[in-house]
This record gives structure tokens, sequence and C-alpha cells, in this order.
């Protein structure tokens, strides 16, 4: 994600949502000058955040978004970290982005993330039809 495009989100998306900047965070996953990080970074992002939160004393949820890379095996992956804090795992479809459902859910973890799993595996329906989507 972009630096100007997370820096929207924490100014202006937050705020129109009623989710507070503080507690709700974006995080760039790949160094958007340099490209580093641009072909791996997001599954080893996500890896190194729930290892930072289960070292916290108040650990945060976590929401990955991720039209690409988010699918059962790593579910499953993110599961032998054993979170301390939930972790929401949504894969859109790509050609329509998030789906209502996908949103209410995402709304729902947020305000209250104690309602679910450890990790949360959410793919809408239609992903299934359609070919993968390589993002770049």
């Amino acid at each position: 994600m972009a630096v100007h495009l997370a820096a929207i989100l924490q100014s202006d998306l937050d705020p129109m949502l009623g989710w507070d900047p503080m507690l709700v965070d974006v995080i760039t996953w790949y160094d958007p000058v340099t490209k580093w990080g641009r072909e791996t970074g997001k599954w080893q992002t996500i890896q190194r955040r729930v290892r930072i939160e289960c070292e916290e004393n108040e650990p945060a949820p976590i929401v990955w978004i991720d039209d690409d890379e988010c699918f059962e095996q790593r579910a499953q992956l993110l599961e032998e970290l054993q979170p301390k804090a939930p972790v929401l795992m949504v894969r859109p479809d790509y050609r329509i982005g998030i789906s209502r459902r996908q949103w209410k859910l995402i709304d729902t973890f947020v305000h209250h993330p104690e309602q679910f799993d450890t990790v949360t595996f959410d793919m809408e329906p239609t992903c299934r039809i359609y070919d993968i989507h390589h993002g770049f």
C-alpha cells in the first residue's frame, strides 16, 4: 500500500467509520520507493506483526485484507503461531473488492474482536468460481 493511501486511510477513513486512529493502524508492507518486499512482504509482515503482538501486554487484534495471499493454508500457519489476540483474514473477490457482507464482518471484528476465534478466515464465495488474481 502506498504511503499516501495509508495516510488517507488513517486521517480520513478511520474517523468516517467511527474507528479510533490510535487503535486502528494501517501497515505498509513494502518500501514504496525501492519496492523492497513487494513480492513477499505481505505474508512476512503479517507473521512479524502476530509475533510482535504475542510479546505485548495488551496484544492488538489484526485484520488482514488481501485478494491474493489470504487463503486457508495461511490461516492454519497463523494458528500455529498461537496469536494472543484474534486475527481476521479477509479475502475479497478481486473483481468487486470487499463485499457488504465482508465489510459488516470487519466492522464487527474491529468493535468486538473478543467474539472471534484466534484466527478467522473469510473468503468471498465468488472467489472459488474465478481464477486467482495476481495483483502485479
